[in-house]
């Protein structure tokens, strides 16, 4: 299973798409968010953009190149924590990146 998801994991001109894509569907709001929050990650980042797409657990598991779908369930966790939202990752999307 973990040499499927390292052959099939996009590659990082995936991920620069995808955030153009949400950037440009969305008013630049994902470069606001970056900017806001500078501790992001790369990872962050891309997670929050898969989520903002409606990307399922098992298809960001693939993206991320995770062996273990229960992982994408911990980052996101750690996203919240880290920019002490109070809110899930789906309704931060919904109300600043729309």
């Amino acid at each position: 299973l973990s040499n499927i998801l390292k052959n099939n994991q996009p590659n990082d001109s995936f991920f620069e798409e995808l955030r153009q894509y949400v950037n440009s569907t969305r008013n630049q709001a994902l470069d606001q968010i970056i900017n806001k929050y500078p501790q992001l990650t790369k990872d962050d980042i891309n997670i929050i953009v898969m989520v903002c797409c409606g990307l399922s657990y098992l298809e960001m598991t693939i993206c991320m190149g995770y062996t273990n779908e229960k992982y994408i369930y911990k980052k996101k966790k750690q996203i919240i924590n880290k920019l002490n939202l109070g809110i899930s990752l789906e309704e931060f999307c919904e109300k600043h990146i729309k």
